[in-house]
């Protein structure tokens, strides 16, 4: 394979666009940062819709990143899951966790480190010690 190569359609990620399915609050923030191919969730928003959107996406060759809240890559597990077994490496899917899942990753975190992240001052100056 040709180095820069990605995927069974090749190519690097260089020249390509950035795509997200994401709720309405993350979609304006992600609009700001440049990202203008989104798919806004609302409560109203069907799943059909979602996957429709997401086919139509995986199949472009201009696509490089993905992004998905956590609740859209929920709703396409089926869809990530066999995209995943077919060994298709482009777009890269990026997840943003919620809020309930960034308590647990601090928490994974915590555990590997063995310690705490939030030391109070007394506990910090005892280890500087």
């Amino acid at each position: 394979m040709d180095q820069g190569k990605i995927g069974a359609r090749g190519g690097s990620l260089m020249g390509r666009v950035i795509c997200a399915a994401v709720e309405e609050g993350l979609a304006l923030g992600l609009h700001l940062a440049g990202v203008h191919d989104i798919f806004a969730m609302t409560s109203f928003t069907e799943k059909r819709e979602l996957v429709e959107w997401y086919r139509k996406r995986t199949g472009r060759d201009d696509i490089g990143v993905m992004i998905l809240s956590s609740e859209t890559a929920r709703m396409l597990s089926a869809e990530l899951f066999q995209r995943r077994v077919s060994g298709e490496l482009l777009p890269v899917t990026v997840v943003i966790p919620g809020e309930g899942e960034d308590a647990r990753a601090m928490e994974l975190i915590r555990r590997a480190v063995g310690m705490g992240m939030n030391m109070d001052d007394n506990e910090q100056k005892r280890r500087n010690d």
